[in-house]
């Protein structure tokens, strides 16, 4: 939005993990604010897990 805030946040491809989305959805949102865009943007997320 105008504030920097993100307008609409949802994942496109799931991870597989529940808690992994839902990780990222908080984080994308936490580290607003953002430049305004009047635009859509998509962000690729990729995890790696280790053991």
């Amino acid at each position: 939005g105008p504030g920097g805030e993100p307008v609409e946040i949802r994942v496109l491809k799931s991870s597989g993990s529940k808690v992994l989305d839902e990780v990222t959805l908080n984080v994308i949102n936490n580290a607003a604010p953002y430049p305004y865009i009047d635009d859509r943007v998509e962000v690729p997320v990729t995890y790696r897990l280790n053991d």
